[in-house]
């Protein structure tokens, strides 16, 4: 698929994403559809030796279900091995953030 054909279809999806026309495993699909097609566009930019690439939010996880973080591994074995110090330095980093995000919306 093509740079251009690419971002389109991105496109398709975040707007019936956004829309929230689609439910169950339809919008699993169409998430993790989102997800390889931003990492294609990222490794593309990346090859072609652009000097500034954009790093997607689509790339985080912070804005999905719990239930999409919860059975990531590496991110149970973080949460286990993390000293309860950096725990509450990160809660409040992150609440910070969607404090930030929350007004910046107004």
């Amino acid at each position: 698929m093509k740079l251009k054909t690419k971002a389109r279809v991105l496109a398709r999806i975040n707007l019936i994403l956004s829309l929230k026309a689609c439910t169950g495993v339809l919008y699993i699909k169409a998430v993790l559809k989102r997800i390889e097609i931003t990492k294609q566009l990222l490794i593309t930019q990346l090859e072609e030796g652009n000097e500034e690439v954009y790093l997607s939010n689509d790339l985080s996880q912070a804005h999905l279900p719990l239930s999409f973080r919860f059975y990531d591994s590496i991110f149970n074995y973080i949460q286990d091995n993390i000293s309860q110090e950096k725990k509450e330095f990160y809660s409040l980093k992150m609440a910070m953030a969607h404090q930030n995000e929350d007004t910046r919306s107004f």
